[in-house]
């Protein structure tokens, strides 16, 4: 597992990259009128941006900054707040570390429910819910070690299980039952598609306010335009990936992408199919390399690629991040 989840640097690359793959940008429909992406500053794209997806050390995955490092970092770009996510070991207390040592930005953590957590486990989810601060905010179902992702890359450990015949085990759904009791977040993590849309519907059943849809176009998960405009349906926001080290992920076998440039056009297809208002951008502060500032300054032409204007760069950035937290709009 640690092999393929390998991070490989991209920096400067990627944005140069980024210039030559997209072609002629379609204008974005929106309600608002604004600038075109192109035209606004990378420092303005991401004040006020809010990173739900942030990965940093301490890890067992190489990591080339710390979370408090990286608070400093998005707070001297001027961004509003990030969540931590730790895909084996909950990250509430953490955060509440990090906002004492980096005051003036928002941080929050998680829980994702793979094996090393526990698996589904309902009464650490329960914990998180009680840690000092209340800075623990979502809730990913399994990620590495869901049983979609141990299948989908023959990984050779055994996988939590979710559901069986059809129908989500009573320990998600008890979960679930607690995501909505707290006013968690509930992030679908990296089952399959089919399953995310199972607890998508429970979520709904069970009266959960928040929803996410992990990095949807992903692998393992790769869902479709049909599958995500029914989590649309259903309340949820699409999480889209900024970070390129995910390009060669996506395009492991079983993965619909054939390379950058389908990956990049199929995000901008899904995006303006969905609609900007229900769609997240996330992974801007997980670095894929030594190259911090670099990655950051690709933010804006990768948002420029997606055709994205100035009010919907807001809105997968800035708007819907913060509706996502239960935040103020700002």
């Amino acid at each position: 597992m640690t092999a393929f989840w390998k991070s490989r640097p991209f920096g400067a690359l990627a944005v140069a990259v980024l210039a030559t793959l997209c072609g002629p940008l379609t204008p974005a429909r929106s309600a608002g009128t604004a600038k075109p992406a192109a035209a606004t500053a990378g420092a303005q794209v991401l004040e006020g941006a809010l990173d739900i997806h942030v990965h940093a050390d301490l890890d067992s995955h190489k990591r080339y900054i710390d979370y408090i490092d990286v608070a400093k970092l998005a707070k001297s770009r001027g961004m509003r707040g990030l969540v931590i996510k730790n895909h084996y070991e909950p990250t509430a207390s953490l955060a509440y570390i990090v906002r004492k040592e980096v005051p003036g930005i928002e941080v929050f953590g998680g829980i994702a429910l793979d094996r090393q957590a526990g698996g589904i486990n309902p009464s650490a989810v329960e914990y998180m819910a009680h840690v000092k601060g209340g800075w623990g905010k979502i809730v990913w179902m399994p990620t590495l070690t869901s049983e979609n992702a141990v299948r989908a890359f023959k990984l050779n450990e055994p996988g939590v299980t979710v559901s069986r015949n059809g129908e989500l085990l009573p320990e998600v759904k008890e979960v679930i039952g607690l995501i909505s009791k707290y006013g968690l977040v509930l992030a679908t993590g990296h089952v399959s598609a089919e399953e995310a849309l199972m607890i998508l519907r429970e979520g709904q059943r069970l009266g959960v306010q928040h929803t996410v849809v992990t990095h949807a176009m992903e692998g393992p998960i790769w869902m479709n335009i049909a599958q995500m405009q029914e989590a649309v349906r259903l309340g949820a926001f699409i999480e889209f990936d900024y970070n390129l080290g995910t390009m060669e992920r996506l395009q492991k076998p079983g993965g619909p992408h054939k390379g950058p440039n389908n990956f990049l056009a199929e995000y901008k297809e899904a995006i303006h199919a969905l609609g900007p208002e229900h769609c997240i951008l996330s992974e801007e502060l997980t670095f894929d390399s030594s190259d911090l500032a670099g990655h950051l300054d690709g933010v804006a032409p990768f948002v420029s690629a997606l055709g994205l204007n100035e009010h919907e760069i807001d809105l997968v950035l800035k708007e819907n991040p913060a509706r996502l937290l239960g935040l103020p709009a700002h």
